[in-house]
């Protein structure tokens, strides 16, 4: 047994440690964060996607409180010129 054995060894174990790190680095870098990126993006267009669905909706409610308010006015201008000016 030479005093070079155990270095040996353990420079073995680490050379085999590092192939395997190395490989499975490979594997997440190849496959799971273009996965990840794949899903962002498809995140990212539905959120774009419910972001104008809904801008549409406000819209549409918008206008019907302004329908509202602007028959409300109506109304009360009617009512007032009725009182003062019909009798």
């Amino acid at each position: 047994m030479s005093d070079n054995e155990p270095i040996q060894t353990r420079r073995r174990e680490v050379d085999r440690d590092l192939a395997e790190l190395s490989a499975e680095v490979r594997v997440i870098k190849d496959n799971h964060l273009k996965h990840i990126g794949d899903d962002i993006s498809e995140i990212k267009q539905t959120a774009k996607d419910h972001h104008t669905h809904f801008n549409n909706r406000l819209d549409k409610v918008d206008a019907r409180m302004w329908t509202i308010l602007l028959m409300t006015l109506a109304g009360l201008a009617g009512t007032l010129i009725k009182i003062f000016f019909g009798g």
